[in-house]
């Protein structure tokens, strides 16, 4: 694929003519449903006000790879199959790329014309009434060619066949189809579709796993009307929507709440302890571990107040936390180099367990290394904990190791090598019963950072062997899993990484707007009723909703207390 790489200057010159939005839906042409991207594409781009909106096809292959926004003054470009902006061009910068006057006005769409896989970008200019053409296999401006096209904003369109047959065309606000060989042209009630009437209408199409989908996406300079089925960021409610998002921040040390259904916040609801880093959710109650309190906070699902604090003992420094079958809870001692055994009734110690010692570890010629226990996961009468294995300047000095507890007898019974380096969680699925997920983030580099050498192997019970290990690029540090893929939280950059649960191979991860912009760090992770994936930005205090639906793209965002660092979701 081709790299279309525009500096940005600082030099803007400022629309005129042309409609400003409020909301951008998206209307799948094959199961009539509905999503509003308004917050996507302004996450996406930064842009408060959306003129215009165009998919574009730059390679030979099926789908559109570019959505090009117009707002706020400028373009810019998105990223369909990363769904991140990779460049901005204002208006000045793009009329000179075509070779006209700097000074000027015009709309911008695309057109695929027969027995052509790639898009010829279009560009209308005002001041003469005539198209200019761009074409993406050259990147060079020409005269546009091809069928007739108003003056007025169009799009290209088919529904059946990878070139457009037609054009949706917009004069004065009514919508109507119009074929290129030259037919009567139909009117298209997008009133009766959007519950509005749009702007601006382009066609997106795009091919995942081998699957290809076509949507409309429209804009528009009202809100349509909220009776139709057009959802928002806040949709009607449905059972789905009743839960809360709590969510620990790190830096507050407080709780806050987020409503499933309108995704409302409330600040605050309850105090925790000294860096809150684990909330796991039971019946009628969650806990949160307090890592620098060494304390075990419980709280109940329905007000989120305080109930009681259980506290491991000074020293130990707890960090993750799993529940068995018959009510006890195994807190990993991160300094301790132990696992605490509780009863969740009432906090009470029954054991503490302690893990291999320093001479029984595998090592790196010439170092120490300690176990440093963090991700704890139960299947069946195992407890398995997950331990990075570093040395005194807690960076990896040889593989992680995998810890086996009977949480019967409260014993160690066994340890495996975990696959990788520095091996910080450890996930079991009841889908999955003969499977371990083990996480292991790789290496890191004091000074430097981790060096992406981390991976995610599967380790199977019944074998007691590895099963296979998935190479990522990345240092991933927590997990979620919906139906059909894993999702986990890099340590390197803004971005979550991706796993496909049938194929076992590592897709291309989902970049956050703040990728790239430093001290982006997804602390994080959770999936809903509804499918959605929660993601937590620490040091911009934000939480972003992902959407599967639409091939993970960010579709909201949520401002949050200082330091967001855990999650839980409360059923009713």
């Amino acid at each position: 694929m081709k790299t279309f790489f525009i500096p940005v200057s600082l030099m803007i010159l400022v629309f005129t003519g042309f409609a400003e939005t409020n909301n951008v839906i998206v209307y799948d042409l094959q199961t009539g449903e509905h999503f509003d991207i308004t917050w996507t594409i302004r996450d996406l781009t930064g842009f408060q006000n959306i003129s215009e909106l165009t998919s574009v096809n730059i390679d030979h292959i099926d789908g559109d790879e570019w959505l090009l926004v117009a707002g706020d003054d400028q373009y810019a470009c998105i990223d369909l199959t990363r769904f991140t902006t990779c460049f901005y061009i204002d208006e000045w910068q793009f009329r000179t790329l075509l070779g006209l006057p700097g000074e000027g006005q015009g709309c911008l769409t695309a057109i695929t014309k027969p027995d052509e896989s790639v898009d010829t970008l279009l560009y209308f200019n005002v001041d003469s009434g005539k198209y200019v053409a761009f074409n993406l296999d050259t990147f060079q401006a020409e005269d546009y060619s091809g069928p007739e096209l108003p003056a007025e904003y169009i799009s290209g369109f088919s529904y059946t066949s990878l070139s457009d047959i037609g054009f949706f065309h917009n004069h004065q606000g009514i919508w109507t189809y119009e074929s290129f060989e030259g037919s009567s042209p139909v009117y298209i009630d997008f009133e009766s579709i959007f519950g509005g009437i749009p702007e601006y209408v382009t066609e997106l199409e795009y091919t995942l796993t081998g699957s290809s989908y076509r949507f409309l996406l429209a804009a528009f300079s009202d809100n349509p009307d909220p009776s139709t089925p057009t959802p928002s960021p806040n949709p009607t409610s449905t059972p789905a929507d009743n839960f809360k998002a709590v969510i620990a921040m790190g830096l507050d040390e407080d709780l806050w709440t987020v409503d499933g259904a309108d995704y409302s916040v409330t600040e605050s609801v309850a105090l925790t302890g000294a860096a809150p880093n684990q909330i796991l959710v039971d019946d009628g109650r969650f806990f949160v571990v307090n890592s620098l309190s060494n304390a075990i906070g419980v709280y109940d699902s329905q007000t989120c107040s305080v109930i009681d604090e259980y506290s491991v003992g000074e020293g130990r420094n707890p960090f993750a936390m799993a529940i068995s079958d018959d009510g006890l809870l195994f807190v990993s001692n991160f300094i301790r180099n132990t696992i605490s055994c509780l009863q969740a009734s009432d906090g009470q110690v029954i054991r503490e367990i302690s893990l291999p010692e320093t001479q029984d570890l595998p090592h790196d010629p010439g170092e120490t290394t300690y176990c440093r226990p963090s991700g704890i996961a139960i299947a069946g009468d195992t407890c398995f904990v997950a331990c990075s294995n570093l040395n005194d300047e807690f960076v990896a000095a040889g593989p992680g190791i995998i810890c086996e507890i009977n949480t019967q007898n409260l014993t160690l019974e066994s340890w495996f090598e975990s696959g990788g380096r520095n091996a910080v969680n450890v996930y079991y699925l009841p889908s999955h019963p003969d499977w371990i997920w083990i996480i292991n983030s790789g290496d890191y580099i004091v000074g430097e950072g981790y060096s992406g050498n981390g991976n995610i192997c599967i380790w199977s019970i019944a074998d007691h062997n590895m099963f296979t290990c998935i190479e990522v690029s990345d240092a991933p540090l927590e997990a979620v899993f919906s139906p059909d893929r894993l999702y986990f939280s890099s340590a390197m950059d803004g971005r979550i990484g991706r796993v496909d649960l049938n194929g076992l191979s590592c897709l291309s991860p989902i970049l956050t707007p703040h990728h790239g912009q430093g001290m982006d760090f997804i602390s994080g992770l959770a999936i809903d009723p509804k499918g959605i994936v929660w993601v937590l930005e620490f040091n911009y205090n934000v939480a972003y909703l992902m959407d599967p639906n639409l091939n993970d793209s960010i579709f909201h965002s949520v401002s949050l207390g200082w330091g967001p660092d855990a999650i839980g979701i409360l059923l009713p």
